[in-house]
């Protein structure tokens, strides 16, 4: 199945590094640091990192002080150069869930109203799956991923940090936000923040206004319906 010995070191490292995070950050991976990961671990993670589009983290955005609520933010927004249709609804105190379509499949996530400084961000993290076996929940590891955010009350833009240039920071050895860049055959490069939040909001923060970091024209647009 491996294709390289060195992208199964890089996966070993990484493994390593995950079980250095403290627990009550990973709650859903308690399952696999009691005991020696194994290839479904390892695939499932590949595969998220594959299929998120965006830019992954082990820590969420944000803190509960940072946390808040806003009703314009709740309904069905459609994407205004595309088919996308996002519906955000209030499930409990700064808490609300997003849902949408990806690949003809309904998906939901836990979604976070985030204030940084002066600058709005949403925070998104896959809602769990029904417990099954084992050989499921193998398939399952969760990241967060988090957008600036420009919102409205008819209006919404969502804007991700750009990828090719925090590996080029990467690369130049001026990322100063631990992270990692993993190598693997199916793919080019799969970058991931493994840093904790405080230093991830730092980083953002930093970067908050950069316009290649969050590139204005890869922002997605969205209209309340």
């Amino acid at each position: 199945m491996w294709s390289q010995m060195e992208t199964l070191s890089e996966w070993w490292q990484l493994e390593r590094l995950l079980r250095a995070q403290p627990a009550a950050h990973f709650d859903f991976m308690r399952g696999f640091m009691k005991s020696p990961w194994k290839a479904k671990a390892i695939i499932g993670l590949i595969s998220i990192l594959l299929n998120t589009g965006c830019i992954p983290s082990l820590s969420p955005l944000y803190t509960d002080a940072d946390l808040l609520e806003d009703k314009r933010l709740e309904g069905r927004w459609k994407q205004t150069n595309g088919e996308d249709v996002l519906t955000f609804d209030r499930i409990g105190p700064k808490r609300y869930e997003l849902s949408m379509v990806d690949e003809g499949v309904k998906v939901h996530f836990e979604a976070r109203l985030v204030r940084l400084g002066k600058y709005l961000f949403v925070d998104l993290m896959p809602s769990r799956p029904e417990p099954a076996g084992d050989f499921h929940q193998w398939h399952f590891v969760r990241t967060h991923t988090f957008y600036k955010a420009d919102l409205g009350p008819d209006f919404l833009e969502l804007s991700g940090m750009h990828e090719e240039w925090l590996k080029g920071l990467s690369r130049q050895g001026k990322l100063n936000a631990a992270h990692r860049v993993v190598n693997h055959y199916s793919f080019n490069e799969a970058f991931l923040f493994i840093c904790n939040t405080s230093e991830l909001r730092r980083f953002v923060l930093q970067h908050a206004e950069n316009t290649e970091a969050f590139r204005p024209k890869d922002a997605e647009e969205y209209r309340k319906e």
